[in-house]
């Protein structure tokens, strides 16, 4: 669930980097995902994501760049 993790630390507050190193991910990764978030209307201010979103979220993650 790293996807939900990244969206919900998103929504909190913090940037992409302080992501990244609170999660082990890479800032490109949290970056891909945080683009695809907003592509798909998630907002940094907005509800979090449904289930359906973080799934489709998941498989954009595990897809290449």
């Amino acid at each position: 669930m790293e996807t939900a993790e990244v969206i919900r630390r998103w929504q909190a507050g913090p940037g992409p980097q302080q992501i990244a190193q609170g999660t082990g991910l890479s800032r490109n990764t949290v970056r891909k995902y945080l683009a695809a978030a907003r592509a798909m209307g998630i907002a940094k201010d907005g509800p979090p994501p449904g289930e359906e979103q973080i799934s489709l979220l998941v498989v954009i993650g595990q897809s290449g760049p």
